[in-house]
């Protein structure tokens, strides 16, 4: 197919627009890694935060505060969300 030059006129730009494509989506990807690097570590010290101002009791189950660390924070951390507990 590619033997015709009129079809190399109309494929080969399309082609060379995808290569183009690829290295912009490999830019993203790692601007996008990045921004979940920052952004996870930016609400992980701000959930540390919250929870020593509100001394012993931030450590406590009933203020919420370690579980959703873990929930957050545990789970951008390891890529993978744990399971909803068993009722």
């Amino acid at each position: 197919m590619l033997a015709y030059e009129n079809q190399q006129r109309t494929l080969f730009p399309l082609i060379a627009m995808s290569y183009d494509h690829l290295e912009l989506l490999q830019q993203l990807h790692a601007t996008s890694s990045w921004l979940k690097v920052l952004v996870t570590r930016e609400v992980s010290d701000d959930m540390e935060r919250a929870r020593r101002a509100r001394g012993d009791h931030g450590y406590s189950a009933s203020s919420n505060i370690p579980h959703l660390i873990d929930e957050f924070v545990g789970s951008a951390c390891t890529g993978r969300r744990k399971p909803p507990p068993m009722r």
